[in-house]
């Protein structure tokens, strides 16, 4: 099949498919928070999960606004993630998040997130 893609809701089936599965690397063109907000519920067990969008200053497709909802949602339900990576938008609230809930965060490695350092503070 010519120019196909994996799309969000191929992931989910794949994820939902492999219940012991701890990393997932995932390559996206467009991904929305609801498909990140299902990840997290259907498979919490996962401990890494890098993130990366081929267009990285892309926001969120539906709502055009950051990744944030669906990035909190992984930070939340995925109790044991040792290390988050993403590159695309988040806002400044969501670093708050990270440091509130991802107890077990080892490693953070974001890029293209925002022009501010605010969420950091």
């Amino acid at each position: 099949m010519p120019n196909a893609s994996l799309t969000e809701r191929g992931l989910i089936a794949v994820l939902a498919g492999c219940p012991k599965l701890h990393l997932v690397l995932y390559f996206c063109r467009q991904l929305e928070d609801a498909a990140l907000d299902t990840i997290a519920m259907i498979h919490p067990n996962l401990i890494r999960f890098p993130l990366c969008s081929v267009k990285p200053q892309t926001p969120e497709y539906l709502t055009l606004g950051p990744l944030d909802t669906g990035f909190g949602a992984i930070v939340h339900h995925c109790k044991g993630s040792w290390r988050l990576s993403f590159s695309g938008i988040l806002a400044d609230w969501v670093f708050y998040y990270i440091a509130a809930h991802a107890k077990k965060l080892e490693i953070l490695s974001i890029a293209f997130v925002r022009n501010s350092d605010l969420g950091f503070h």
